[in-house]
């Protein structure tokens, strides 16, 4: 690993601060040394500090650099989710899926934003993929559940939920 890179990601392990890892990264890429761990570990300092936008930005510069690389992939498509772009954030997360086959989490986040995008029956197919991966996955196992069973509501039922969910 590039010493520069580690020196920060040492100096965050002691301190936890994500503006100060962000601002040496972002030296980094100023520099000329922006490589794909750069981009990457930047985009999470970002994505910690609620910068959405610049943590999209990041990931796409170190997709650029490799698109073939599962964490920055599964990142990537966590971050799209976050801003509410569900239709690429389903498509980047079953790339993600794609690069590590023992994975679950992708498809379970895919499976997440297909929900939100009122896409049940895809949603269910995620999910159910990601349990064949991990028949414990946390976040899969649960809302499987809960999507079969929002399929078994009425419009009316339907409606008065979204309005209640709306409301919280």
């Amino acid at each position: 690993m590039n010493p520069r890179v580690q020196a920060l990601l040492d100096q965050f392990t002691k301190d936890r601060d994500y503006g100060k890892l962000a601002s040496g990264l972002e030296r980094m890429v100023a520099q000329g040394e922006g490589f794909l761990l750069v981009y990457a570990q930047l985009g999470n300092a970002y994505g910690q500090l609620g910068r959405d936008a610049d943590a999209i930005a990041a990931y796409e510069r170190a997709i650029a650099l490799d698109p073939d690389v599962y964490y920055v992939q599964y990142q990537y498509g966590a971050a799209l989710a976050r801003v509410g772009r569900h239709a690429e954030a389903i498509d980047t997360d079953r790339k993600a899926a794609s690069l590590d086959p023992g994975r679950s989490e992708p498809l379970a986040n895919a499976g997440n934003s297909a929900f939100l995008l009122g896409r049940l029956e895809e949603a269910i197919q995620l999910y159910e993929e990601a349990l064949r991966r991990n028949p414990e996955d946390t976040v899969a196992k649960p809302n499987l559940n809960a999507v079969q069973a929002y399929q078994r509501l009425s419009p009316d039922e339907r409606a008065r939920l979204k309005i209640e969910m709306r409301d919280q």
